[in-house]
């Protein structure tokens, strides 16, 4: 949502039986309204941008106990992306496929010794991109409900799959303990 969007938001109070305006926009356009008539709305819920910006410092923060081999992978600024392509937190919007990258696939498969049967699988695999669009947490997507369900679901899966792909034991405890620490601080200061 942009600023000019966020400043031309009509707030509307829930009274029980229905709606009240609740700013100088909303009581502006329900000035104009007819009595019955319809209006249909897009829910916007209110967010908390220091929540917003909390969620992305223990992202950065996780990102520090990443080994220098992630690191040169995948960049600090892109990790919250990488994240959600590991979540397949996404839509593929289309299917490209190159038949001529599937042929050469297949003839290489065949060369190193797989069976034409697996050496199919893997082209179709390797052989075609996908253009995918992914799922978005903007405020004007997502209430502040669905985005505290939102990382109180992501930080056991980066716990799980990112943190736990590197360190086990003794080691990935305390790096888990310390990030919840530091996440209760960050909450602390909501």
């Amino acid at each position: 949502m942009t600023q000019e969007d966020y400043n031309n938001l009509m707030e509307f109070v829930y009274v029980g039986g229905g709606y009240l305006p609740h700013n100088v926009k909303a009581k502006e356009f329900s000035a104009f309204r007819g009595k019955g008539e319809l209006i249909h709305f897009k829910e916007a819920t209110m967010r908390d941008i220091n929540f917003h910006r909390c969620y992305f410092s223990i992202l950065n923060f996780i990102y520090e106990y990443l080994p220098k081999n992630f690191k040169g992978s995948v960049l600090e600024g892109k990790f919250y992306k990488w994240l959600k392509h590991l979540k397949k937190e996404y839509t593929v919007i289309y299917s490209f496929t190159d038949n001529d990258k599937i042929e050469l696939i297949i003839d290489d498969c065949i060369e190193s010794g797989l069976s034409a049967e697996k050496a199919a699988v893997l082209a179709r695999k390797w052989g075609k991109t996908d253009f995918i669009e992914y799922d978005s947490i903007s405020f004007g997507r997502m209430s502040q409900e669905s985005f505290k369900n939102y990382v109180k679901e992501q930080l056991p899966y980066i716990y799980e799959n990112v943190i736990g792909v590197f360190y086990e034991g003794e080691i990935y405890n305390g790096i888990i303990e310390t990030i919840e620490e530091e996440y209760k601080k960050f909450l602390s200061k909501l």
